[in-house]
């Protein structure tokens, strides 16, 4: 499944047709989206501690 998601998101059509609604195509496999994913969220814990909203258990 993930190869076949892989080669649609490199089709010519599949790439026309996100140009036309100017939608970037920025693809990562499983393991890279996990290691993005994980970036974003200590990223995101920085932000919410600095505005106030942490919830104390």
């Amino acid at each position: 499944m993930r190869q076949a998601i892989a080669k649609a998101v490199q089709a010519p059509e599949f790439k026309t047709s996100m140009d036309k609604v100017q939608v970037p195509i920025n693809y990562k496999d499983a393991d890279e989206f996990k290691t993005w994913w994980d970036a974003e969220a200590v990223k995101l814990a920085e932000v919410i501690k600095k505005i106030g909203r942490v919830e104390s258990k």
